[in-house]
């Protein structure tokens, strides 16, 4: 399988962006979030970089130490970063460290409903290990009931990521990798009132329309776990996750906000594009010239994977085309 490589903030600085309006009729122009918890580990919000993570703010660890607080300039924002790993926790055999802030947040359970859609968000870089020991990290869901929900794992072996349901089949590709170069902005959707998942990093869908429980566990929010799966328990990598600027909010959306991603130009002109959206909604991909009149082009329901490709044969020569997605009734 040959996967696509992210890049990193720092890369991204030095290329090009496209950039492809989309828009969801389940939004309003400036839509409200209202904050259930967010961080940026500063001294200000009574982090304290002597100690470990747990223990301040209300956080919590499976075991004690492998957690702390520094401040390595590595992020553009700069200030006081957390970080998981790098030092053994104090159980020497346990193959899991596992760090989080309780939430317990039950979301509106009506389908369709503001209130129902909660996002994490938070920017992290994973630092390889010095040591010959390779890791994995891991952003894992949890409910109010303690059962996890879902995980999304970073290989720092294979450079790999992958997701692992609530099922007994383990994880699964994403077909995407990373790098240690730079910092990612990480951004988990979930529509708790559907049942659904999808996770970004930086503005790339990297997982879609993904079950949030497929045993029906409790439908709600207990806490996003940062965990640091130990490969040979009792010999751990000094491998170690940096993240910053951690943050739960129940969005004033109806559903996941849809996206189009291009997939690139053919030598006869045609645009390659890719509608990614919510399994089961409907839509419209709507096209103009100068954002004021847009055209209707085609309407879908998006199937199970959330996805549709489509071409734009009749792209101007001289004139610029935007694309926006519309969630319809």
């Amino acid at each position: 399988m040959i996967a696509h490589i992210l890049r990193p903030l720092a890369a991204m600085l030095l290329g090009l962006t496209l950039t492809v309006p989309t828009r969801s009729s389940a939004q309003s122009s400036a839509t409200s979030s209202k904050i259930l918890y967010s961080t940026n580990f500063e001294p200000a919000q009574g982090f304290d970089p002597k100690f470990t993570v747990a223990g301040q703010d209300g956080w919590v660890a499976s075991e004690d130490g492998g957690s702390g607080l520094i401040e390595s300039g590595r992020f553009i924002n700069g200030g006081q970063q957390a970080f998981i790993g790098f030092n053994p926790p104090n159980g020497k055999t346990n193959d899991f460290l596992s760090l989080w802030r309780p939430i317990n947040h039950v979301p509106g359970p009506t389908t369709g409903s503001v209130g129902a859609v909660l996002k994490f968000s938070v920017q992290m870089q994973i630092l390889p290990s010095q040591t010959g020991g390779n890791d994995d990290f891991r952003w894992s869901a949890y409910n109010t009931n303690g059962n996890r929900l879902f995980s999304l794992d970073f290989n720092t072996s294979s450079l790999l990521i992958s997701y692992g349901l609530d099922d007994t089949n383990g994880f699964t590709s994403t077909g995407f990798a990373f790098d240690t170069l730079g910092s990612y902005a990480l951004t988990i959707w979930m529509d708790f009132a559907r049942n659904q998942w999808s996770a970004l990093l930086h503005d790339t869908f990297i997982v879609n329309s993904k079950p949030v429980t497929t045993t029906r566990a409790a439908l709600d929010f207990g806490d996003m776990d940062a965990v640091w799966a130990i490969r040979q328990p009792g010999s751990p990598g000094d491998n170690y996750m940096l993240f910053d600027d951690y943050r739960v909010t129940v969005e004033g959306v109806t559903s996941i906000p849809p996206r189009i991603e291009f997939l690139g130009r053919e030598t006869n002109g045609l645009l390659r594009l890719r509608a990614v959206c919510q399994a089961g909604l409907k839509y419209a991909i709507e096209s103009s010239q100068e954002l004021k009149v847009w055209t209707q082009l085609k309407t879908f329901t998006a199937p199970p994977e959330g996805e549709l490709d489509f071409d734009d044969r009749d792209l101007p020569a001289t004139t610029a085309r935007y694309f926006r997605l519309v969630q319809l009734p």
